[in-house]
């Protein structure tokens, strides 16, 4: 295969430069020998440095920062290394061709380190690399492998495989008349969709293929001519999904299309600026730069596209409702040399053509504005939905492509839909006054949103921080009863609660609820007792009488009856109602406690309770005595013998009674028997 190559590689093609892409700049001379790749990240560039087994890190205006490596078979040495790629997290793969494997290291921004070292695939009967050449990682971080010896390309995460059907994995399957199999493939790349194009080097093709494996395009064959190669040794795709080729054994790089169609080649063999020797290594920015790389020892940065600069969209949501707010979209940008630009408006899957913003419009590198009102051909407003603004175009001499630029803008002429649902108040102990509330509510969508709180006389008294939105789910709000001078709102008060919203292409949607403020508790009035005292020893019962009553809540709710000793110990609970309707409630108490046995002699409390609908307590007592005990009682005699028999002597006796209680005592004399 070498042999081959350098048969042609000297031959000097007597061509004249077309110029797709004019030369930028040499960004370095001198410090690369025989490099074979090359790899743009964050705009630092990496390149192998073939012949020095070295891996070179250079800024973006070609300065050396890193040379990393040496010769031999250790970690972190190299032997012809000829491939290279850089990962989105700083990981550098390095095709160590010489050594059949593939070194994994890592930059940290100021050293290069190794990390390990790739030389099988598990997953494959044929699991070891033969002299491969190319590697790439797609934006999944999938790694594709060039194994060039063996003719196919390995999805190194699964094994599968593209360029054979005899090992394990995904086969590529030919399409049409197209032929999957490879001769010596050198180079690959991947575009903004994930389709893998391969430089199927001894074949002087391209070959497109899915990522399962399907060929969906070829083309090229041998020669000098347009669209005709000599050896390719790499490809590089850009936004535009135009194709680059490293013609290598021509010395040029040509263009293509997306569906393979010859655009323009640029190039001749030579030293000077925009001028190739064996072009290997190609690397195409976003941000419309070729990368090159070959025999010539040094990296050639080719302006080969027109770019926006500073592009501005005034809004992302537009309402073309004629209210004056985000009626239209406006689109600033520069480009970065005149070109003719066309901007178009389609469908969200780009598809559908709605509106030809500028058709062919020539554009200068001064800012230009362009603006659309939502409307399709015909001047109607469109439906609401995403839209895509395309901003394509190529440069006057025709030579360079505009990067194309999609932009997704949504219409919407709908308010949001928002709804309060809930308020579950609570109130501080005994005071009746709202410590929290609760509200409930649901927004659609929304760009701000606010809860707001207004007097009958409409009147702002609170207005919420901008409230969370979680697409339709409901969602709360904590109201510390205030307003927004932290005052304490009156009570007994009707208030409205209105959410108010407006979403991103500012429609807007309200809803709102009636709320009396009741910090008012219930009632617990009339308060009476069948007896202040009563003894359980003779089964008496204690009847309480009350009135429960709430000016704005009937039925009342969670009404409680229950005895407390004199230590506030609770003895007895003689009612536990859910709900009770207002007027009078009648308890009563049989001078027990909790397990059923007499409560012992003295003073108690009757503890009552009540709640209205919002939470606010009605309370009140009152006191009763039990007395379980009888009194005791005596007859002191003024004499021990008396003679009632008139004769003015000792004709009767007095006796002297005495009690430990008040109340009545009975007196009866009995005669002892004998």
């Amino acid at each position: 295969m070498s042999l081959r190559f350098s048969k042609y590689l000297f031959v000097i093609l007597a061509i004249f430069l077309l110029v797709c892409g004019s030369y930028s700049q040499t960004l370095n001379s001198n410090q690369l020998e025989n490099p074979y790749k090359i790899a743009v990240s964050n705009g630092y560039i990496y390149s192998v440095d073939t012949a020095n087994n070295q891996i070179k890190k250079f800024d973006s205006s070609g300065n050396l920062l890193i040379a990393y490596g040496s010769f031999g078979s250790e970690a972190g040495q190299f032997n012809q290394p000829q491939g290279i790629a850089v990962d989105s997290n700083g990981y550098i793969y390095i095709v160590d061709t010489g050594n059949q494997r593939i070194q994994k290291l890592f930059d940290d921004g100021k050293t290069i380190s190794f990390v390990k070292t790739i030389d099988n695939v598990p997953e494959l009967a044929d699991p070891t690399f033969l002299f491969p050449r190319s590697i790439r990682v797609n934006n999944d971080g999938d790694i594709f492998i060039v194994d060039t010896a063996k003719n196919r390309i390995i999805k190194y995460s699964t094994g599968a495989l593209i360029g054979s059907n005899k090992e394990k994995g995904v086969s590529a399957q030919s399409v049409g008349s197209f032929s999957p199999i490879f001769d010596s493939p050198y180079g690959a790349d991947i575009d903004i969709d994930g389709y893998i194009y391969i430089a199927d080097t001894e074949n002087n093709k391209i070959k497109k293929f899915s990522m399962d494996g399907n060929l969906l395009l070829e083309f090229g064959s041998a020669g000098q001519k347009e669209g005709q190669f000599l050896y390719p040794y790499d490809v590089a795709v850009d936004l535009n999904k135009n194709i680059y080729v490293a013609d290598t054994g021509n010395h040029r790089i040509q263009k293509f299309d997306k569906l393979g169609g010859f655009v323009s080649f640029f190039g001749t063999m030579g030293s000077l600026d925009g001028q190739f020797i064996a072009p290997r290594g190609l690397f195409s920015t976003n941000s419309g730069y070729l990368y090159v790389v070959g025999a010539d020892n040094k990296i050639q940065k080719l302006d080969v596209s027109v770019r926006l600069n500073d592009l501005v969209v005034s809004e992302n949501f537009i309402s073309p409702n004629g209210d004056g707010i985000k009626d239209k979209v406006e689109v600033k940008f520069k480009i970065s040399e005149p070109s003719i630009v066309n901007v178009n408006v389609y469908d969200s899957d780009g598809s559908f053509l709605i509106k030809k913003i500028a058709d062919h419009e020539k554009i200068s590198t001064t800012e230009a504005v362009i603006a659309w009102s939502g409307r399709d051909q015909e001047n109607k407003i469109v439906e609401n939905g995403k839209y895509k603004i395309l901003i394509s175009g190529k440069s006057i001499d025709n030579k360079k492509e505009l990067l194309s630029t999609a932009l997704t803008v949504v219409v919407d002429v709908n308010g949001p839909l928002v709804n309060i649902f809930s308020f579950d108040s609570s109130l501080e102990a005994k005071t009746g006054v709202i410590s929290k509330m609760q509200i409930g509510y649901q927004c659609s969508e929304s760009s701000e949103a606010k809860i707001q709180i207004l007097t009958a006389e409409d009147s702002i008294v609170y207005e919420s921080d901008n409230l969370n939105i979680e697409g339709s789910k409901e969602c709360f709000i904590n109201w510390d009863g205030k307003d927004n001078n932290g005052n304490i709102l009156k009570t007994r008060r009707e208030y409205t609660v209105k959410i108010f919203a407006k979403d991103f292409a500012g429609n807007v949607g309200e809803n709102d609820k009636k709320y009396v403020v009741d910090g008012t508790p219930p009632e617990i009035k009339d308060l009476r007792v069948s007896k202040a005292i009563f003894s359980p020893r003779l089964d008496q019962l204690m009847t309480v009488s009350f009135e429960v009553k709430d000016n704005v809540f009937d039925p009342l709710f969670n009404l409680k009856a229950y005895v407390e000793d004199e230590n506030s110990k609770i003895v007895y609970k003689i009612l536990s109602a859910e709900s009770v309707p207002s007027g009078e409630v009648k308890v009563l108490w049989n001078g027990k406690d909790l397990n059923g046995d007499l409560v012992e002699d003295g003073v108690y409390k009757i503890i009552l309770k009540v709640n209205d609908g919002v939470g606010n307590l009605g309370y009140s007592y009152l006191i009763v005595e039990t007395d379980s005990t009888p009194p005791t009682t005596t007859a002191i005699p003024s004499a021990v013998v008396f003679s009632p028999n008139n004769d003015g002597k000792f004709d009767e006796i007095n006796f002297k009674l005495k009690s430990n209680e008040k109340g009545k005592i009975y007196f009866k004399l009995e005669k002892r028997k004998q």
